[in-house]
């Protein structure tokens, strides 16, 4: 049984809801490679990106929870929003996920791991990210964040 399916993760407080299954079918997005400099290319990180810049020239910065990029129904909700804006996320662990902690019942070691992805680790990625939006002819960002995603929307605001 995958961590929060059946009941929320250990580390949610309590009361929280259980994390949604993750749902079948494809995604709409694609994955593009952003460097940390914004360039494209080696050395760079994953984002998974839905919809396209539209006349609004709006997007949204969507940052993942702990269980990473490709777990539950991120890229679905991506999908969804980008029905009006252009939408990306990146995948702020390289790949990395906290699910296989809680699974062993490690989830202190998870969390330690965890704390290498701090905003100074996260701070260049979202540079990257809104130099790219700026390329694309993006006006306007808003941003959502998932569990430790809100975290990372509220470090954002405060550069």
């Amino acid at each position: 049984m995958a961590v929060g399916v059946d009941s929320p993760a250990p580390c949610c407080p309590k009361g929280s809801h259980v994390a949604l299954a993750p749902q079948s079918g494809a995604c709409c997005g694609h994955e593009i490679t952003l460097g940390v400099d914004g360039s494209g290319g080696g050395g760079g990180f994953r984002c998974y990106t839905s919809g396209a810049p539209t006349a609004s020239r709006t997007a949204v910065l969507v940052f993942h929870d702990v269980f990473g990029m490709d777990s539950g129904n991120h890229k679905m909700v991506c999908d969804a929003l980008a029905a009006q804006h252009y939408v990306i996320m990146p995948d702020f662990y390289d790949g990395w996920s906290i699910e296989p902690f809680y699974n062993a019942g490690k989830a202190g070691d998870g969390k330690k791991e965890l704390a290498r992805f701090n905003w100074a680790w996260c701070s260049p990625r979202v540079e990257a990210v809104l130099q790219h939006l700026s390329e694309i002819g993006i006006e306007k960002t808003g941003s959502i964040g998932f569990c430790w995603g809100a975290w990372g929307v509220a470090k954002a605001c405060q550069d």
